[in-house]
């Protein structure tokens, strides 16, 4: 995508937050500022995959995505343990926790296809999810991720109803689902349940944006930092195991790219390298090389769900 197409991009998307600032109190006319804002930056994210994915010898495959540690799954956790859900209401969350359905997803699982609407709003608490753009090609890059700090399936209260992107679980965990009506009688509310999921929305859309200018401008390594940072944030602490091969995918780089990465921060201990995995070591080393990127989107989580650090869950939702 050329550099004026970022710039502008990344302008609108300022004046966005604040026009949803000043119509905060109006939320049909927020609502709408977000449908536009989420086709919008999905247009920006997309173009920017197609322009980094047309190089040769980056398909679906190889060793697979993220894989935890040990063997198994763990039970699925109390609901509280999604961030977002835990910053509900007492009386909201109680109105919503007799329909929360709780899962365990298995490596690989898909959550919604492309053009499709998904059935359920799903609330990760263990995992994590990609969503993913795929050509017609076969080639395929990552536009955001989600895990406990927020929701997947945001076109269900978007009005959109379906994506052109994949949600599918890149590590494997445990979480909850809503069902598609309740979630929308609850969101008709126009409560606190409708404000967080706007806001998060908002949230998201930085994230989605903020990778396109970083796939676009910031160097492999820079990128790599902040992939790796993102899904630390997202997972339990001592989770995040994953191969370089679906890093690549992910990145939309080719995998002799990131093992050449991934040998120079061994080599400066952030991470340790294998050829089928890459484990965090030292956070603070990958924070140190990490380009502004990560900061924005870490800000903007924060200004927009109460201050709340997205690496960690909220006190509240161990109580």
């Amino acid at each position: 995508m050329p550099r004026c197409g970022v710039e502008r991009s990344t302008a609108w998307a300022v004046r966005f937050r604040r026009l949803a600032w000043d119509y905060e109190q109006l939320a049909e006319t927020l609502a709408g500022l977000h449908f536009v804002a989420f086709i919008l930056m999905r247009s920006c994210a997309q173009h920017s995959l197609r322009r980094a994915l047309s190089m040769p010898g980056l398909r679906v495959g190889g060793d697979g995505p993220m894989m935890q540690n040990g063997g198994g799954i763990s039970q699925p956790p109390d609901p509280r343990d999604n961030s977002l859900f835990a910053t509900l209401p007492q009386e909201d969350a109680a109105r919503l926790l007799p329909h929360l359905e709780p899962l365990t997803w298995a490596l690989g699982d898909v959550l919604y296809d492309p053009d499709r609407a998904p059935a359920f709003l799903y609330f990760p608490t263990t995992a994590m999810v990609s969503l993913v753009y795929a050509l017609a090609n076969g080639l395929t890059g990552e536009m955001g991720v989600v895990g406990r700090e927020g929701v997947v399936g945001v076109a269900l209260f978007m009005g959109g109803a379906s994506t052109t992107s994949q949600a599918l679980i890149q590590s494997a965990g445990s979480g909850f689902r809503l069902r598609a009506a309740v979630m929308h009688e609850e969101f008709r509310r126009g409560g606190a349940f409708h404000k967080l999921l706007l806001r998060y929305t908002q949230a998201l859309l930085t994230q989605i944006s903020q990778t396109a200018v970083c796939n676009r401008l910031h160097s492999i390594e820079q990128r790599l930092c902040r992939w790796l940072l993102l899904t630390q944030d997202r997972v339990p602490p001592g989770e995040v195991r994953m191969t370089h091969e679906f890093i690549g995918q992910m990145l939309a780089v080719r995998r002799e790219s990131i093992t050449l990465v991934a040998r120079r921060l061994q080599a400066a201990g952030v991470i340790r390298y294998t050829p089928r995995h890459i484990t965090i070591m030292d956070r603070q080393g990958l924070e140190a090389r990490v380009c502004e990127c990560y900061e924005v989107v870490q800000n903007e989580f924060g200004r927009l769900l109460g201050g709340w650090d997205i690496g960690h869950v909220p006190e509240r939702s161990r109580a």
